[in-house]
């Protein structure tokens, strides 16, 4: 698998690999001199004509653009134009402040305001953030241009503004990648327009280096840092035709199945991508990037609005919800630490360290399914690692009101580390969960992890453990069989239990891997919105 997987807010279906530059944010300086330094009338005509140089060139730079591109470069020239910008940036400059002061004061005002309104208008104070600085370049006479490469590139940005956005040529930004920022905002909404595939608010962004190859998944908000062959292969279909999933589907993927195809998704604005792709509800709903970069944790309504509009595109169908999943570089401030252990710090283990939290999740998971009572809800526990913390979990969501009562909610456990698989723990976990779902990416890691070679085989080195979590049937290894023999007995084990099994890791992904799932019983395969297309074909032609 990916030496790292991010997650972030996937805007529009496309598909982008390649290779990473990065646009640090611009350190700009002021020129100094003369009567740039002078407050008062002097000053403020100085702005005033800056402003008005800015306003014209995003003009012209908008009558070159057409669709939402250009409206919204308009728009941003027109907020240049409002005479209370004018009235406010007078104050400054008469109270004594400096250009750079005056500037940014004058338009952190109109920032407040629209974080105020928050949702869609809060997402406008980056844009006037960004003209602050254009006005401010302007007026100091050191005005820069952006240089992005003219070779295909995938951009990573901490926050792209639409002044940026409108310069970037498609036929050559293969997709963008922000750490801050959301789906809605103006350079996202153009960059959809030109249908260059965008993740938002990717966590740690920033740390991937110039020059790193990546698989950017807009369907299912996903960045993939040094993909793996197989990835590569599974999403190269998708990426070469920058499309959605929907538009390479044979007649023959749309032959019907024995197992369900669900979706992975990341947040709400993926939702779009699943639908369009076929896709049988939801069968791993990553909450986490709700969580991530956050000093505190997102409160009940936030959490209950996100999860709403998930529910709300799957009526009459199944919402997995896999609850908030820390990982060793999802570091979260306001988690408590749980202290040591391979799993410290992961999963289930975190979440009934900090009950707060995990109480607060299930209420909005609950709430939101209230609203939208024709969409099934599973929740389901991540990273278990015992039978007793499985019934941690049941008692605490029983304790919550998710267990009986009206509106009862199925609850699952993942099954990530080989713990579990020991026959026991195993038949006690199914017996009390209403399902389970695998996640082969950390179960394969994990057990290879502790894995004992036989006499004539060798031990995956420490490079492979890290990168090889997506296994192939063709390779006829003692440790692939392991992993292929697990996850058959997880599948089975619940078959004779009478409980739904599914599995959501990038194995589901592989066909071939796939078709053997589907022979042993599973219920689900649940794989990303972009890949769903061609794993039915393949399974249908297979099967």
């Amino acid at each position: 698998m990916a030496e790292r997987v991010l997650v972030g807010a996937g805007v529009g279906a496309g598909v982008a690999i390649g290779t990473t530059f990065y646009l640090p944010a611009a350190a700009y300086r002021l020129a100094r001199g003369g009567n740039m330094q002078d407050p008062g009338r002097i000053m403020f005509s100085a702005a005033r004509a800056a402003i008005a140089e800015v306003a014209s060139d995003l003009e012209a730079e908008a009558l070159e653009l057409d669709g939402d591109a250009q409206s919204i470069i308009f728009a941003l020239a027109g907020i240049l134009c409002d005479p209370e910008l004018a009235s406010v940036l007078k104050d400054f400059f008469a109270e004594g402040a400096r250009p750079e002061q005056a500037i940014r004061g004058a338009f952190a005002q109109f920032s407040r305001k629209l974080t105020a309104l928050g949702g869609y208008f809060a997402e406008r104070a980056a844009d006037l953030d960004d003209l602050a600085e254009r006005v401010i370049r302007q007026l100091g006479g050191v005005l820069e241009s952006v240089q992005l490469p003219e070779h295909p590139y995938i951009l990573i940005t901490e926050n792209l503004s639409p002044l940026i956005a409108s310069k970037i040529d498609p036929a050559v930004c293969r997709g963008v990648i922000t750490a801050i920022g959301g789906a809605t905002s103006h350079a996202a909404i153009m960059l959809k327009s030109a249908r260059v595939p965008v993740v938002a608010g990717v966590y740690d962004a920033t740390s991937i280096a110039n020059g790193t190859r990546v698989v950017l998944d807009a369907s299912s908000g996903q960045v993939f840092v040094n993909p793996d062959a197989h990835e590569i292969e599974r999403y190269s279909l998708v990426a070469e035709a920058n499309t959605s999933a929907i538009q390479i589907i044979s007649e023959q993927a749309l032959k019907p199945l024995p197992v369900q195809v669900m979706a992975n998704l990341g947040s709400s604005t993926e939702s779009a991508s699943a639908v369009a792709a076929g896709a049988e509800g939801v069968g791993l709903l990553r909450t986490e990037l709700l969580f991530l970069g956050s000093e505190s944790a997102p409160s009940l309504q936030d959490q209950m609005f996100e999860y709403s509009k998930i529910l709300s595109r799957f009526s009459g169908q199944k919402v997995v919800a896999r609850l908030l999943d820390v990982d060793f570089d999802k570091p979260l401030p306001f988690m408590r630490n749980t202290g040591e252990g391979k799993y410290s710090g992961r999963g289930l283990t975190a979440l009934l360290a900090n009950p707060e939290v995990l109480e607060a999740q299930l209420r909005a998971l609950w709430q939101a399914q209230g609203y939208y009572p024709r969409t099934e809800l599973w929740i389901m526990a991540p990273m278990v690692t015992s039978a007793a913390q499985a019934r941690a979990f049941l008692d605490f969501a029983a304790a919550v009101g998710l267990v009986g009562g009206v509106r009862p909610i199925k609850l699952g456990v993942m099954i990530e580390v080989p713990e579990v698989l020991v026959e026991g723990e195993l038949t006690l976990i199914l017996r009390m969960c209403d399902f389970v779902s695998i996640g082969t990416n950390d179960l394969t890691h994990y057990i290879l992890q502790d894995y004992q070679p036989l006499a004539n085989d060798a031990k995956p080195s420490k490079g492979e453990l890290h990168s090889r979590r997506t296994l192939s049937l063709d390779v006829d290894s003692p440790y692939e069989a392991l992993i292929y023999s697990q996850v058959r007995r997880v599948i089975e084990a619940a078959k004779l239990e009478g409980k739904p099994a599914g599995v959501c890791g990038e194995m589901a992904s592989d066909a071939r891997a796939a078709t053997q799932f589907i022979k042993w019983g599973v219920d689900s395969l649940s794989v990303a919105p972009a890949l769903i297309g061609q794993l039915r074909a393949a399974l249908a032609s297979s099967l």
